[in-house]
C-alpha cells in the first residue's frame, strides 16, 4: 500500500510551515496540510487528513487521494508477520496497535513526555493509556537489548494494564529503570557484566 509519511518532510519544509506541495510516485503535484501538536520539547507534526481533518502520521493513497487510514479503509498492520512472539517485533507491533486504538500518535521510542502538554492528560484513563506504552516500550528495549521475550500471558497482562508492576510503578520509574516483567522486581545493572535484581 503506497503512503506518505510526515517524517519524510523532516529537513524539506520550514518548521512551522502549514503544509507542503510534492510530486507523488506518478508524477503528479500534491499538496498536504500540516497540524502540530505541543510536546514537551517543542511540536510535533502530523498531516491533517483532507477528509476528516484527523491529526495523523501517515496519508495512504487510495482511490486517486492521499487519506487517512480510516477514510481509506486501510488496515495498516495487515500482513504485519511478527518474526519472534514476544520479542521486540511483536512488542513494536502491539504497541502501534494498542496506540492506534486510542489515537496516540508516536515515534520510538515510545517517551510519556512527548504527551504532557496534551489536552487529554488530565484523564485518568489517558494516563493509564500512556503507562501501558511506557511499559510496553520498557520491555521492547530491554527485548532489542539483551533479546528477551515475553509470554503472551505477561503480554496480556500490560496490554490490559492490568499487571503489578503498572500498579506500582511511576511513569518516570518505567522510563528509567529496568524490570523482569516475569517476577516483577528491579534490575539494577551495576556493571556491564553484571545485573543484579532487587
Amino acid at each position: 500500500m503506497e503512503y506518505i509519511d510526515v517524517r519524510q518532510f523532516k529537513d524539506k519544509v520550514k518548521p512551522d510551515a502549514k503544509g507542503v506541495t510534492f510530486k507523488d510516485s506518478h508524477g503528479l503535484q500534491r499538496t498536504v496540510s500540516f497540524l502540530y501538536q505541543k510536546t514537551g520539547y517543542g511540536k510535533k507534526r502530523f498531516f491533517c487528513c483532507p477528509f476528516c481533518l484527523k491529526r495523523v502520521q501517515k496519508l495512504y493513497f487510495v482511490g486517486n487521494e492521499y487519506m487517512c487510514s480510516e477514510c481509506g479503509k486501510v488496515n495498516p498492520y495487515e500482513g504485519i508477520k511478527n518474526n519472534t512472539k514476544g520479542g521486540y517485533d511483536d512488542i513494536a507491533y502491539r504497541m502501534k496497535k494498542y496506540a492506534a486504538r486510542y489515537n496516540i500518535q508516536f515515534d520510538f521510542p515510545f517517551d510519556y513526555l512527548n504527551f504532557i502538554f496534551d489536552s487529554r492528560i488530565g484523564k485518568q484513563s489517558f494516563r493509564k493509556h500512556l503507562t501501558v506504552l511506557q511499559g510496553l516500550e520498557n520491555m521492547r528495549f530491554q527485548s532489542i537489548m539483551s533479546k528477551t521475550t515475553y509470554s503472551t500471558k505477561v503480554l496480556s497482562a500490560v496490554l490490559r494494564g492490568k499487571h503489578p508492576l503498572l500498579q506500582t510503578q511511576t511513569l518516570w520509574e518505567l522510563k528509567n529503570w529496568f524490570y523482569d516483567w516475569n517476577s516483577g522486581e528491579r534490575i539494577i545493572i551495576e556493571h556491564p557484566r553484571q545485573i543484579i535484581k532487587m
